[in-house]
């Protein structure tokens, strides 16, 4: 099917309508764990376009895929399963539209305009915060600035994220974290009005992550020797059949946080020799253990984890510290 400079122009002018709502569905449900609302830790988390092509074929198949999917914001161009080039959507229209740009290049090869456009394609690793990743995003060149981002996921596939979301998603946790206050009052109210214990602490994690963004968390009890999971979010399918689980309430970390009785951040438990999973989580990659206090007790433990390497900021802890001390007192007459 042929396409004319009109429709060309039409198409680039299209406003990307569906960001804000791909966003909208990515903020309040991870991949992890996609039948619970969580805000995402890291660029791994926001949603990634995997369209790919192979150098040989033409820009007008590239176009008419473009055309019939308006969110995408570019393609992956691989050979024999290697990156070697990425032409983003804005650059091929534009570069379309200059004068007699149709007829260079639309009924050639991909690489024709690739070799003219010279997007070096721009990777980040799957685990890179939100934050750090627009920091980096925005020190490219000012004419890179909007091309989309490479992101590598551990499993070394590739998705083209849109500058956009990435924009976005900054945007909303920032707008999370600058009401911390606030979050903390919704809390308050929320422990004191709702009549039942469990939908108090599922509020509370809800909030939680929305200014300590996770991927997992867990709330556990100290009911004598033994420390039980209450609930959580984010945990392993097995968990979720309400099974009862615990563990020793003498273990290494747990004795740490009951004697210190401030928060322990872990940034990579992969370097604790002592490290001891707990119930549910299985082995996150980066840790946050905060002890819940009441009164003269260490009466549990609020586990935060990241299943990449995103260690939790001193403000994090902080803010957790918060919420748990909240918790606590909710739970201080069970």
């Amino acid at each position: 099917m042929g396409l004319n400079k009109e429709i060309l122009y039409c198409i680039c002018l299209q406003p990307k309508r569906e960001n804000m709502s791909i966003l909208h569905q990515i903020i309040y449900k991870t991949n992890l764990s996609p039948e619970q609302p969580q805000v995402p830790v890291c660029v791994g988390d926001l949603p990634t376009y995997h369209y790919k092509t192979h150098p040989e074929m033409t820009l007008e198949e590239v176009i008419q895929e473009l055309t019939d999917s308006p969110h995408l914001p570019g393609v992956l161009i691989l050979k024999n399963g290697d990156l070697i080039g990425v032409l983003p959507r804005l650059k091929i229209f534009e570069r379309l539209g200059h004068m007699y740009g149709v007829e260079l290049y639309l009924r050639k090869p991909v690489y024709k305009l690739e070799q003219s456009l010279q997007v070096k394609p721009y990777t980040l690793a799957g685990h890179i915060r939100i934050d750090d990743a627009v920091q980096r995003a925005l020190n490219r060149a000012q004419e890179s600035i909007y091309d989309p981002i490479v992101v590598i996921h551990e499993d070394n596939s590739m998705g083209l994220l849109d500058m956009h979301v990435l924009l976005l998603a900054q945007s909303q946790i920032l707008a999370n974290l600058s009401n911390t206050v606030g979050k903390l009052e919704q809390l308050d109210k929320a422990m004191s009005t709702s009549k039942h214990m469990e939908i108090k602490l599922q509020n509370a994690l809800e909030l939680l992550a929305q200014v300590v963004p996770y991927h997992q968390v867990a709330l556990y009890l100290r009911r004598g020797k033994k420390l039980e999971l209450l609930l959580g979010r984010g945990l392993l399918p097995s968990v979720s059949e309400k099974k009862q689980y615990q563990m020793a309430a003498d273990g290494f970390i747990y004795e740490m946080l009951k004697k210190t009785r401030q928060p322990l951040s872990i940034p990579d438990v992969k370097m604790v020799a002592i490290w001891q999973d707990l119930p549910g989580l299985g082995t996150p990659r980066s840790w946050l253990g905060v002890p819940m206090v009441h009164g003269e007790h260490t009466i549990g433990l609020l586990a935060l984890s990241r299943v990449s390497f995103s260690p939790f900021s001193k403000d994090e802890k902080d803010i957790s510290q918060a919420f748990a001390s909240r918790i606590a007192i909710g739970m201080g007459a069970l």
